[in-house]
């Protein structure tokens, strides 16, 4: 009697199972349910992780003093990843970063903020230096870092003149006279090694080396003198060399006398540049129009 009573439990437990996991399978479809509760369970991870980071984010603009050095850190390297592998974040993280560092009153923030960028210089000016000393070796094309050294240079520009005062006071926020420097420093050793970078080419250094120092030139030599020194030296050395072209050699004289002009150029200094640059445009064309006679002679 014990076994029939055993067997009839048993022939009655498998159609039940059979029953729950056919109609889990209808109202679910092909998944089954440990894996619907394994995606509602990620699914929450992300709501939460995004929400998370928004936090953040709005807490780093109102009180930035009130984040952990985790979240310092997360924050940190997030937007400098941002920044330089997107051309067009580059500013809008500059001002970012410049708001944080206004609010903040401890420095962690911009601290963390200056370490990142000097760690990452330092990790592309070092092979640049030696592929630059020995000439028998050339280094392979590196488009990538070399995007992200243009982006780098934005970034410090915008950084440095969207701090209030730019180190003009004894302190704005967090940010005082050493901060302004070790940004100031940065920006022109940058635009130092974008002029020495053999990946890019003229234009594109000269264009870089524009924006940088008509964004930024008089706020960083303000802050570092001497950097600022140094750089107009690789100028006129650039402006010297006649493998640049002439369009781009007109450019650099005028970063050169904007500087020595305290960085305004008065409206005849515009006129006369504008003036010069329609010249040198109008005679590139002309050239470009000429390159095709010797065919029409031909025929």
């Amino acid at each position: 009697s014990k076994k029939s009573k055993s067997r009839r439990k048993t022939s009655l437990s498998r159609p039940q199972r059979r029953k729950r996991g056919t109609s889990g399978n209808v109202e679910n479809g092909d998944a089954t349910p440990s894996a619907q509760v394994t995606s509602k369970k990620q699914e929450r991870r992300d709501d939460a992780s995004t929400k998370k980071r928004i936090s953040v984010v709005h807490r780093a603009l109102s009180d930035p003093d009130l984040l952990t050095p985790v979240e310092v850190d997360r924050l940190v390297r997030v937007v400098f990843w941002k920044a330089i592998h997107d051309d067009d974040s580059a500013e809008p993280a500059a001002k970012f970063c410049a708001r944080v560092i206004t609010a903040e009153l401890d420095g962690v923030f911009i601290d963390r903020l200056l370490w990142t960028c000097r760690v990452w210089f330092k990790e592309h000016d070092v092979p640049l230096r030696r592929s630059t000393a020995r000439a028998q070796w050339k280094p392979p094309p590196q488009q990538e870092a070399v995007n992200q050294l243009t982006a780098l240079v934005v970034f410090m520009a915008v950084l440095l003149s969207s701090i209030p005062g730019k180190g003009t006071a004894a302190s704005v926020g967090s940010c005082h006279s050493g901060h302004i420097f070790c940004i100031a420093a940065l920006l022109c050793d940058s635009c130092k090694l974008v002029l020495r970078s053999p990946e890019l080419d003229h234009h594109t250094k000269v264009e870089c080396l524009r924006r940088a120092l008509t964004t930024a030139g008089e706020a960083a030599e303000r802050g570092a003198p001497a950097r600022m020194a140094a750089l107009v030296d690789c100028l006129r050395d650039a402006f010297l060399s006649p493998d640049v072209p002439e369009d781009d050699r007109l450019t650099l004289l005028e970063l050169i006398e904007l500087r020595a002009s305290g960085w305004k150029l008065s409206p005849e200094q515009q006129l006369s540049y504008a003036s010069l640059n329609d010249a040198v445009g109008d005679e590139c064309d002309d050239v470009q129009n000429l390159s095709p006679l010797p065919w029409r002679i031909a025929e």
